[in-house]
């Protein structure tokens, strides 16, 4: 009984991390992400619009999300 609870104890433990890895990990993500759109946002609102500089805005923003689906 008494080592089924050490078990069980260590298991919640590396539940517990793995969740905050996860999480950290989501966020990072995320802020990538976020940053990425920034720039697009940026490039839209400038005076001459640069195709080439958004594609890749685009292309980063796509393999971001591809990887964590």
């Amino acid at each position: 009984m008494q080592c089924d609870l050490a078990e069980l104890e260590q298991d919640m433990e590396y539940a517990e991390k793995e969740y905050e890895r996860q999480g950290d990990h989501q966020r990072n993500v995320l802020d990538n992400i976020r940053e990425e759109i920034e720039a697009l946002d940026r490039l839209l609102r400038a005076d001459r619009l640069d195709r080439k500089r958004m594609q890749i805005s685009v292309k980063l923003i796509r393999q971001m999300v591809m990887q964590e689906l």
